[in-house]
């Protein structure tokens, strides 16, 4: 009965490797393979909020702080 039992959980082991190297296979293909289509597909929203411009940091007194300037930031009164 015991040999019975060790065989059963090893085929429940041998199963779970199989699914989790399936599992491996599909995200390894989602990110090398989907990775460059996914990043340029127009439903991804992602895209939209790039290209979203958000304005300048201002202070309370209304003094730039940071801008944007062809999507490269700028500090207008230095680095911090």
């Amino acid at each position: 009965m015991n040999e019975k039992i060790d065989g059963t959980i090893g085929k429940i082991q041998v199963t779970f490797a199989v699914l989790f190297a399936l599992l491996v296979a599909a995200q390894v293909r989602v990110q090398l393979f989907q990775a460059p289509a996914l990043a340029t597909n127009p439903h991804n929203p992602r895209q939209s909020l790039l290209a979203a411009y958000r304005g300048s940091i201002l202070a309370s007194d209304g003094t730039p702080l940071a801008t944007t300037q062809g999507g490269v930031r700028a500090y207008p009164l230095g680095a911090a």
